[in-house]
């Protein structure tokens, strides 16, 4: 028989007993918490941060678009096509050079509709300029082996510089017509000026080339804006006004193309 000494110890080692699996239990708990704390903590970084690995999954799908261009007169020699191009833009037109096979072409506007395209078209034919509409084609390309961030990137720029391509014929347009002012104008590429910037500090630099050349084309745009905010450099240029837009909307959409055949 078992004495009473020997029963209070053995209750005593149970409760203890009992208390380190409780014990035991808890520290259990608490450590798979905060290891599932930790891993959702790293998870969610990998996911912030995956778009800049090394290692790159992606790809972007530009889509093919078609744009409708009025060029006046096709040269051999650049000079010459230089030359019709300055007395293009003195008669409001873009006076964009473009190369054409061995040729160069140069570009009085370019229209993403063929009607507005034929209209311009007939009227020069009528005022005895030679006018011919070709089209210029964005054919559809697939990028592939970008970061997260990168294709984000170059989608958002070739997106917004066709948008900027409608905003500026817009402007164009309404300075034709007369429904908005030299100065109203100004205002409007100041706006534009800060809102590329804005825009272009929100894209990361990056090794890609696609990424290099955006950037590049984003300065480039921000230093379209700061020409045509200016009244007295374009006045000084002696070109009307409408003619330095229709120039600076060809060239952005000419950056499209350049993406697009990179």
């Amino acid at each position: 028989m078992k004495s009473v000494g020997a029963a209070e110890y053995n209750e005593t080692e149970i409760i203890r007993h009992k208390r380190g699996k409780a014990v035991y239990a808890l520290v259990f708990v608490l450590v798979t918490f905060l290891l599932i704390v930790a891993l959702s903590f790293l998870f969610s970084s990998f996911i912030k941060v995956g778009s800049n690995l090394p290692l790159s999954f992606f790809s972007l799908t530009l889509k093919e678009k078609d744009y409708y261009a009025i060029s006046s007169e096709e040269f051999i020699s650049e000079a010459e096509a230089g030359a019709h191009a300055r007395t293009i833009k003195q008669r409001g037109g873009a006076g964009f050079l473009m190369k054409r096979d061995t040729n160069f072409t140069v570009i009085v506007a370019v229209y993403n509709n063929m009607d507005d395209c034929i209209l311009v078209k007939e009227n020069l034919l009528t005022q005895g300029l030679r006018a011919e509409i070709f089209t210029i084609t964005m054919p559809k390309k697939s990028i592939s082996g970008l970061n997260n961030t990168d294709r984000t990137n170059i989608k958002a720029v070739y997106e917004y510089f066709f948008s900027l391509y409608k905003t500026l014929y817009n402007i164009s347009a309404e300075l034709d017509k007369g429904s908005k002012k030299h100065n109203e104008a100004a205002l409007d590429f100041a706006a534009l000026k800060l809102e590329t910037i804005k825009f272009n500090l929100e894209i990361r630099t990056s090794a890609n080339k696609y990424v290099t050349l955006i950037k590049k084309q984003l300065n480039s745009v921000i230093d379209i804006f700061e020409y045509l905010t200016n009244p007295i450099v374009t006045e000084g240029r002696n070109m009307p006004y409408t003619s330095e837009i229709k120039y600076a909307y060809t060239q952005i959409l000419f950056y499209c193309a350049e993406i697009n055949n990179l």
